[in-house]
């Protein structure tokens, strides 16, 4: 059992495990401290690596903005009208939009420089009196920057109906 003694300066001294405990704690202490000053002294030279310093942020390059054009007009016959609106990059790229009126559905395509050749297809359905059909067109045309305008040439396929035309398109 261990005993508990009061020295002359009123502080308590105990149990000799408690004491030898510490001191082995503190003797790890300093082993660590040891090694990671030998691998900053020694090591790191050789590693390029310096744990006491921060890693430099990586810096991101700012990401160029894209000029986006939209053309939009529309196109009727036989007492239908389709609404049509597409958008594509100045500079070349993919092409989206959308078509609205008779003809409901989604546009997609490319864009191509300098030639300004824009090719594409729309999906969606047409209403022809009371029936709606799934309809489609393969769309092929040229986009004049100087002129300001996109004329398409359309084949456009609802059930067993099958027309073809030339849309013009005004650029904003």
């Amino acid at each position: 059992m261990a005993s508990v003694v009061l020295g002359d300066s009123g502080a308590v001294s105990c149990c000799p495990r408690v004491l030898s405990y510490e001191l082995t704690m503190d003797f790890i202490k300093l082993i660590f401290a040891s090694i990671s000053s030998i691998y900053y002294l020694v090591v790191s030279p050789f590693t390029g690596s310096n744990f006491l310093e921060a890693s430099p942020t990586p810096t991101i390059a700012p990401t160029p903005s894209v000029h986006m054009l939209q053309a939009s007009g529309s196109y009727s016959s036989v007492g239908q009208t389709v609404n049509v609106l597409l958008r594509f990059p100045e500079s070349g790229g993919d092409v989206n939009g959308e078509m609205t009126g008779s003809c409901k559905g989604d546009i997609s395509g490319t864009y191509s420089t300098p030639s300004g050749k824009l090719t594409g297809k729309a999906t969606g359905t047409c209403t022809m009196l009371f029936i709606t059909l799934n309809a489609e067109a393969d769309l092929q045309g040229v986009a004049n920057l100087d002129q300001k305008t996109v004329e398409m040439n359309f084949v456009g396929r609802a059930g067993e109906y099958t027309h073809s035309g030339i849309i013009h398109l005004q650029l904003e």
